[in-house]
C-alpha cells in the first residue's frame, strides 16, 4: 500500500475538533472541582491537571494560565445559563418575569457548580449604569420590565426603576438559588414551591393598580 495511503490524513477540522473535545475535557474537570470543594480563588492548574489525567506542563497547550482557563470557565458557564433563560419562552409582562426567575433557578438547582463560579467573577464594569446597559443576562431582566411598563403590563415601586426593579427581582431569585444550593443544600424541604410563591408575590407587586402604571 502507498505510504501516503497508509492511514487517513488528519485534517484541520479534525485537529480543532480534538482540540475543542480536550479543552472541554479540560473544563468539565475544572467544573467537577468547583462542585466539590473549590472555589475560583483556591483553583489550581495543578489540581485541573490531575484530575483531567494530564501533565501540568500538558495543560498549557491548551490554556496559557490560570486566567485563561477561568476565562473559558466563566465564558462556558455563561452561555450554558443562556441555554436555560432562552427556554423561558415568550411570555410578556409580569409572566415574563416568572418565567425567567424559574429559568434561572432551575439553572442554579441543576448546574450549581456553574452558579458559583459565574458570581465570584467581579464585572469589568465601573459604574451602575455601565453595568446594566452590558451586564447579559441581567440585561434580559431589565428589557422584560421595561417592556412591561411600557405596556402598561407591569408598574414600578416607589423609588425604583426600571434598572432597580429589575436589581431587586434578580436578587430575590439569585438569594433563593444560592441559599438552596449552598447553605441549605442538606436540608430536605419543597424549595421549588416556596420559591415559586415568593417570586409571584414579588411580581404581584409590579402589577399595576386601577390608577394604571405608573
Amino acid at each position: 500500500m502507498p505510504a501516503d495511503m497508509s492511514t487517513p490524513p488528519v485534517t484541520d477540522g479534525r485537529r480543532a475538533q480534538r482540540r475543542t473535545a480536550t479543552e472541554e475535557r479540560i473544563l468539565a474537570a475544572a467544573r467537577s472541582l468547583l462542585l466539590e470543594r473549590a472555589t475560583i480563588d483556591t483553583l489550581s492548574m495543578r489540581e485541573v491537571a490531575r484530575r483531567a489525567d494530564f501533565t501540568p506542563g500538558a495543560l498549557y497547550r491548551y490554556f496559557d494560565d490560570r486566567q485563561h482557563l477561568i476565562d473559558a470557565l466563566f465564558m462556558d458557564a455563561l452561555a450554558r445559563l443562556g441555554t436555560y433563560l432562552e427556554s423561558a419562552g415568550g411570555s410578556q409582562g409580569p409572566e415574563r418575569l416568572m418565567e425567567l426567575g424559574l429559568a434561572y433557578l432551575r439553572f442554579g438547582r441543576e448546574r450549581p457548580e456553574l452558579l458559583t463560579l459565574l458570581f465570584q467573577t467581579p464585572v469589568p464594569a465601573k459604574e451602575w449604569g455601565a453595568y446594566i446597559s452590558v451586564a447579559w443576562p441581567f440585561t434580559l431582566v431589565v428589557a422584560a420590565v421595561r417592556q412591561g411598563v411600557d405596556e402598561g403590563a407591569l408598574r414600578l415601586l416607589p423609588e425604583l426603576d426600571e434598572a432597580g426593579a429589575a436589581y431587586s427581582f434578580w436578587s430575590l431569585v439569585h438569594g433563593f438559588a444560592t441559599l438552596e444550593s449552598g447553605h441549605l443544600k442538606n436540608v430536605r424541604g419543597d424549595f421549588a414551591a416556596m420559591q415559586r410563591a415568593g417570586l409571584a408575590a414579588f411580581v404581584d407587586r409590579l402589577r399595576p393598580t386601577r390608577r394604571g402604571p405608573r
